[in-house]
């Protein structure tokens, strides 16, 4: 092989494991953030509960889902 065909090959190679590397680290980043908060595009009963945690959104679902349903809501 050339030096030219190895340059190019080993800037290719670098290219590919670069974008490999990017898409493993944010997929892992996002799969870190949507275990604490719930995806951004959520709703329980016509309740919106994106972007909140598990506390946060059982304390809006009850108390909306109460507001909404009054006391026939267990």
């Amino acid at each position: 092989m050339t030096d030219s065909t190895k340059i190019v090959a080993r800037v290719m190679s670098l290219v590919i494991t670069s974008v490999i590397l990017s898409l493993v680290f944010v997929s892992f980043a996002l799969a870190r953030r949507d275990a604490d908060t719930y995806p951004s595009n959520i709703w329980l009963g016509g309740v919106y509960i994106g972007n909140l945690t598990r506390e946060e959104a059982l304390n809006v679902i009850t108390n909306q889902l109460q507001n909404t349903w009054g006391k026939n809501y267990p």
